[in-house]
């Protein structure tokens, strides 16, 4: 598994901290000890990170020039001397008519190669449906894995639409938009990247695409509607930390969502949804 770089601690008296240069760049071989990075925290002098642990530079996550880095925050990742290099996500090919379970709806969308479904017993709700209110999937740029996992699978009723490996967002129903919005801003804001899979669906099969992302993320947010009926979030998130307990770093958390879209398509709670969904995001990442 890599392991992670995180910032060192801060001068004292300085909120936040800019990296100003990559000594190294990813695939290279480091030492303990290695300068790899140079910092400033506002002023003009320039402190430098060193490498705790040998390996390969798997991954940069934070770009040269990144601003608002705390003490702590991951900032690259390194594999152990001999390890394999983490196996990135396939892109899915576009669906035809022959691809059953895991073809893919029509858009930019793409996941991982389908896996078999593990035989979980079918959670108490399954069959419960709801049509899809999905929106156009996000393409981003591919994010190598930061842990070993299954691969994501794309079911009916699940959707992959944005590819990240800090947290796994879950949309459920028509709350698409608002945990697309709320990953773009934990990007923007913290340098973490979010999956984000839309649900329409509390059927078995549907929820180890759940399952799968988790395995590789390790923390978890369900998104409801803020009127729903039923606490299906909270199942969702009960139902996960029961499958995937020993994937999960965090407790799983829910957040009420906005409301569905009124007869003039309108949503004008759609950001106060969107900023407590980034501090359950912050919250479940420990970023403080």
């Amino acid at each position: 598994m890599p392991i992670q770089i995180l910032m060192p601690e801060l001068p004292d008296g300085a909120q936040a901290a800019q990296i100003v240069k990559w000594l190294v760049a990813e695939d290279d071989e480091i030492a303990a000890g290695d300068i790899i990075a140079e910092f400033t925290c506002g002023g003009d002098t320039a402190f430098l990170i060193e490498a705790a642990d040998a390996g390969r530079v798997a991954r940069l996550v934070v770009a040269e020039g990144a601003t608002g880095l705390r003490s702590g925050q991951p900032i690259a990742e390194i594999a152990d001397a001999g390890e394999d290099e983490p196996r990135p996500l396939a892109a899915i090919p576009e669906p035809t008519t022959s691809a059953p379970l895991s073809a893919v709806p029509a858009g930019p969308a793409s996941s991982a190669s389908a896996e078999a479904v593990s035989d979980h017993p079918v959670h108490p709700l399954a069959g419960h449906h709801i049509d899809s209110h999905s929106l156009e999937a996000v393409s981003l740029p591919h994010l190598s894995d930061a842990r070993p996992a299954r691969p994501v699978v794309q079911l009916p009723g699940a959707r992959l639409l944005r590819r990240g490996n800090a947290a796994t967002i879950v949309a459920y129903l028509d709350q698409d938009e608002v945990a697309l919005a709320a990953a773009r801003d934990l990007l923007l804001a913290d340098g973490l990247d979010a999956e984000v899979i839309g649900l329409d669906t509390l059927h078995g099969p549907a929820l180890e695409v759940i399952c799968a992302s988790v395995s590789r993320t390790g923390r978890l947010v369900v998104v409801e509607p803020h009127a729903a009926d039923w606490p299906y979030a909270a199942e969702i998130a009960a139902e996960i930390a029961t499958r995937a307990f020993d994937d999960l770093d965090a407790p799983p958390l829910t957040v009420r969502g906005a409301r569905s879209p009124g007869a003039q398509g309108d949503r004008p709670d759609t950001d106060r949804a969107v900023v407590k969904l980034v501090a359950a995001l912050r919250r479940i990442c420990y970023v403080f």
